[in-house]
Order: structure tokens, then C-alpha cells, then sequence
């Protein structure tokens, strides 16, 4: 991201991409094994309504399998990632049984969470 997430194209596109967009913290964490493969389970709970609700509910949980990207830092962190708030990016995608969430997770920081919200802004008024 660049240093003003203002100017920073990327989060502007996270936001029009996303499904929801929102400041939420990891209430919990488990770890499942399927098929063998260890599998992170995070729930997060929203701190406040989100920016982007295409989807509804109050809470959303993420699989982070060990092939991810995030597993490495998740298995670090593990359960002291529970009460961390961050302005979250989910997108659901069409998976084997259920669907997949995709995520990304910023700074839950004001300058990020007020770029989210101009940029939502943005995007809402230039749709047709």
C-alpha cells in the first residue's frame, strides 16, 4: 500500500471488488485438519456496521489453509491474533462444497478507514 492510502489504487479497487468491506476484529480461532492439512479457522465480528455489505451477517469466518499465503503468519500468531481489529476485504468465490472467502486484511488505522469510505463513496456515485 502506498504511504496515503488516499492515492493508493489498490485499496480503491479492494473496495469496488469487494463483497464486504468492513472494521472487523478475529473473535476466534481454530485449527481443523482436513484431509490431513492443517486449517486455520478465523471468525471475524464486525466493530461497526460495514462500508460494503453485499452480503449480510454480523460475523464472517475465513479459512486460511496451509497452501495460503496468510498460513505462515496466522500459525506465528496463532491465537494472539484474537481481539486484533483490522478494515477487512472479504470476497466470496464458488468452492468445491461451500463458498470460499477470500480476504484481505489492513491496518485497522483512520487514514485506511477513511480512504475505505471515500472510496466506497466514489464508487457509489459513479455507478449508473
Amino acid at each position: 500500500m502506498s504511504e496515503n492510502p488516499r492515492t493508493d489504487p489498490v485499496l480503491r479497487a479492494r473496495v469496488q471488488n469487494a463483497e464486504v468491506v468492513a472494521r472487523a476484529r478475529v473473535s476466534t480461532v481454530t485449527i481443523d485438519s482436513v484431509g490431513g492439512r492443517p486449517v486455520y479457522r478465523l471468525r471475524f465480528t464486525f466493530v461497526e456496521p460495514p462500508v460494503v455489505a453485499r452480503f449480510a451477517g454480523e460475523q464472517i469466518e475465513i479459512a486460511v489453509r496451509d497452501d495460503s499465503p496468510a498460513f505462515g503468519i496466522v500459525k506465528w500468531l496463532d491465537t494472539k491474533l484474537i481481539g486484533y481489529s483490522f478494515v477487512a476485504f472479504f470476497h466470496r468465490f464458488a468452492g468445491n462444497s461451500e463458498p470460499e472467502v477470500r480476504f484481505h486484511l489492513s491496518p485497522d488505522d483512520p487514514q485506511v478507514v477513511s480512504a475505505v469510505r471515500d472510496a466506497s463513496a466514489l464508487s457509489e456515485l459513479a455507478k449508473p
